[in-house]
């Protein structure tokens, strides 16, 4: 579809903001009234649809995209969406450590050790560790506050740390990036270790690489969604 607008701008809404085009208010795929919390995301999603020039591509429109899953997703489905992301914590990336090599294994636990520290003092989510693919059984506590944290989430923060989750493998990752502990981009690569060891051994594979990118700026966008939801 082509560009059919003139201008994108965000607007005072019933319960929030809106985006218009031209003065109309935008509605979700589903049909939902597009409104969200604070001016400040719906100033960054209007900037989105403002850079838009001739075909619309909705792929690099990502804060409309996680407006869409608060509002369609997570909104309907909430207890699901809590559900799923939670589970993540009885099988966090950053507890699984590689067997090997060791040079891999000691990065890894320089990045990722100070990340389950800081869950374990700031969160109350201690998680235990373990090498190689042995599945580690978590403590019902530590995934009952780890599903407790989830759900204090409003949908649209629960929508970013949900694709933040699915992107890195890590709920304590996603987590961080929500409490402002870590950066999107370093979030992406620490999660990544081992996909960047294999490159640094086998060299770049341009289309891994084009994946990888297209993640990270998934990443800079949730953080982007999540800081202008104040």
């Amino acid at each position: 579809m082509k560009r059919f607008y003139k201008a994108a701008t965000a607007a005072p809404a019933e319960t929030g903001f809106t985006v218009t085009l031209d003065g109309r208010a935008i509605r979700t795929p589903a049909t939902t009234p597009f409104i969200v919390p604070t001016l400040a995301l719906a100033q960054a999603i209007a900037s989105e649809w403002d850079a838009q020039e001739g075909e619309l591509d909705q792929s690099v429109m990502r804060l409309t995209t996680l407006a869409y899953a608060a509002l369609d997703r997570t909104r309907i489905s909430r207890h699901m969406v809590i559900d799923e992301t939670a589970a993540y914590a009885g099988s966090d990336l950053l507890c699984y450590r590689a067997d090997d090599p060791q040079e891999l294994l000691e990065e890894q636990t320089k990045a990722w050790q100070p990340l389950l520290d800081w869950a374990a003092s700031d969160l109350q989510i201690d998680l235990t560790v373990a090498r190689g693919i042995v599945r580690v059984t978590q403590s019902d506590a530590a995934l009952q506050t780890a599903k407790d944290l989830v759900a204090a989430c409003d949908n649209f923060a629960l929508a970013a740390v949900d694709r933040m989750t699915h992107i890195t493998g890590s709920l304590i990752i996603a987590l961080a990036v929500l409490r402002g502990r870590l950066q999107a981009e370093e979030a992406y690569e620490i999660s990544h270790m081992e996909d960047r060891w294999q490159t640094k051994l086998w060299g770049t594979d341009e289309e891994a690489e084009e994946r990888h990118n297209i993640r990270i700026a998934e990443m800079v966008a949730a953080q982007k969604f999540v800081i202008a939801l104040g």
